[in-house]
């Protein structure tokens, strides 16, 4: 019985650990994917307010960006 309760509990300290390095992984990776979903939201707003105050600037900011166009 004794040795029964002990299985367990290591079984149940393993399964912590084990949910815990997964938090920590999983935890990582959404606040990567969070900042770069917050700089790509900012960098939206930039080229909205340039666009808005200078269209020209815009296009030369969105070409430099994407590149140029082919032309077919």
């Amino acid at each position: 019985m004794v040795r029964s309760v002990v299985g367990f509990a290591g079984f149940a300290v393993i399964f912590l650990l084990g949910l815990k390095l997964v938090g920590f992984l999983l935890g990582g990776l959404l606040s990567i994917v969070g900042s770069l979903l917050w700089f790509a939201f900012l960098g939206w707003i930039f080229y909205i307010i340039l666009r808005v105050l200078s269209p020209s600037t815009a296009d030369r900011v969105r070409e430099a960006v994407r590149g140029k166009p082919s032309e077919a």
